[in-house]
């Protein structure tokens, strides 16, 4: 919706259609868990829906904002340096320390790395795609997390959310059908 009204990359008829069977999916699990019923629910839902429309401004700004002839992983490398000075600010501001960061410079290079090339992915898949593709990230999210939490942790879920997942999965692949078609033509 913010890509249309905003004009950044909007996506088409297909792709909204796509994202929409997503939500769908990702809607049924919530329900299939019977989250919604809880006695907080309608305040967590709402705190809940605050972090994809945030997610969606950065992602539509990002993509409106885009530095004329940067690469994704050029302005993954900025990123991740400019957040140093603000983690460094704010382990001083509660009491601690950044030196323990120095006391194994290996995981700390092997951790600054892993976090490049998760923002280079990141931004590679929005620079390809677009903010309203990219926002479905979330949806991966909640599917790989129900498989993650079968597999490894034994938990069952009532067929609504496997649904759900089905959902997901179909969403995410005919948004990828589509976005690839737009692309070839």
């Amino acid at each position: 919706i913010l890509s249309l009204l905003l004009g950044v990359r909007p996506p088409n008829v297909a792709l909204l259609v796509a994202v929409a069977v997503g939500f769908i999916g990702a809607f049924i699990v919530v329900a299939g868990r019977n989250a919604l019923a809880l006695p907080d629910a309608p305040q967590w839902l709402l705190i809940a829906l605050i972090v994809p429309f945030s997610l969606a401004i950065g992602n539509v700004y990002r993509t409106a904002k885009w530095p004329e002839g940067a690469t994704p992983l050029q302005v993954a490398v900025v990123v991740n340096l400019s957040v140093v000075p603000i983690f460094a600010a704010l382990a001083f501001w509660h009491g601690g320390s950044i030196w323990p960061v120095f006391d194994n410079l290996g995981l700390t290079a092997a951790q600054w790395l892993a976090a490049l090339v998760n923002v280079g992915l990141f931004f590679r898949l929005q620079w390809i795609s677009g903010p309203t593709y990219l926002s479905q990230i979330g949806y991966v999210a909640a599917a790989v997390s129900l498989a993650i939490g079968a597999l490894y942790f034994a938990e069952t879920y009532p067929w609504q959310v496997w649904l759900g997942a089905a959902l997901i999965i179909a969403g995410i692949g005919a948004s990828a059908w589509e976005n690839v078609n737009r692309k070839t033509g």
